[in-house]
């Protein structure tokens, strides 16, 4: 989940270590149970992991998104072995939803892809005068 999570703030152009990002970054995995999986209406051996990204739209390019799916994939295939299912590439899907610009609230408030973005540099600026001061 920590590779994952790093994958998805640097193709936001995020850095990993970010502790703002961090903070407000959420990442979802399902591996569903092999008795739950149908290949062609046909019960099938195969698992299948699920990765599943929410973002503002607009937040990454198509070249971003390639470079995120093709990091998850390696890292979910890394694990080696889910319920001792060989895992193969076919059988990890990543889902990026891209959710609208108005449709992101917390807070009490709807934040857009700008204000989210500004929020985390003034959260990593504030983070740094921190710790400059106390040195």
């Amino acid at each position: 989940m920590t590779e994952l999570t790093g994958h998805l703030l640097e193709a936001q152009g995020v850095a990993a270590d970010t502790e703002t990002a961090l903070k407000i970054t959420r990442a979802e995995v399902s591996l569903l149970p092999v008795e739950a999986m149908f290949l062609g209406g046909q019960r099938t051996a195969d698992a299948l992991v699920r990765v599943s990204y929410l973002i503002p739209a607009s937040a990454l390019d198509r070249a971003a998104k390639e470079a995120l799916i093709e990091q998850s994939t390696k890292s979910v295939l890394a694990c080696g072995n889910m319920d001792h299912v060989e895992m193969n590439p076919l059988n990890v899907w990543c889902i990026i939803n891209e959710i609208g610009c108005d449709n992101w609230g917390a807070a009490g408030k709807i934040w857009s892809w700008k204000e989210i973005k500004r929020f985390v540099a003034k959260g990593e600026i504030a983070l740094r005068r921190r710790q400059t001061n106390q040195h």
